[in-house]
């Protein structure tokens, strides 16, 4: 199967936590996210795929090869805050606030995505225009 390749859409103000320059300079070095139904990445992304990165409205800042992707039914909200905890520090979960904003996010989502980065490069002039596409993580086919 051919390497896909995703555009991951952060918005920063939402946790207050540039998370892109976490992963650039190697303090974030996984990434979990939870899902309420099998859409993408749940349905999409696989070890081996390239991943983009960038904030909401702005260009791609940087990119890496996705590995060791695991996907997971969520069977109870527990779950959320268990793998919160569970990798606080490769997700960068600086402070409690920040924990328990995030938990309280995600905590009826249905399905996780959990996967770590590697091959990080920082990337400029990239534009992807995902106008009218409000999610935030897109498969490019």
């Amino acid at each position: 199967m051919a390497q896909l390749k995703h555009v991951q859409i952060y918005n920063s103000e939402r946790f207050q936590h540039d998370y892109i320059s976490s992963i650039i300079n190697g303090k974030k070095t996984m990434d979990i996210r939870f899902l309420n139904r099998k859409s993408a990445p749940f349905s999409t992304l696989v070890s081996g795929d390239l991943v983009y990165l960038k904030e909401s409205s702005k260009k791609i800042k940087a990119e890496f090869i996705a590995f060791d992707v695991t996907k997971i039914i969520l069977e109870h909200s527990s779950q959320v805050e268990y793998l919160l905890k569970k990798y606080k520090t490769p997700l960068d979960i600086t402070n409690s606030d920040e924990m328990s904003l995030i938990i309280k996010s995600y905590q009826s989502s249905k399905y996780a995505v959990i996967f770590k980065m590697q091959a990080v490069k920082k990337v400029e002039g990239i534009y992807y225009n995902s106008k009218g596409n409000r999610s935030s993580w897109i498969t490019i086919k």
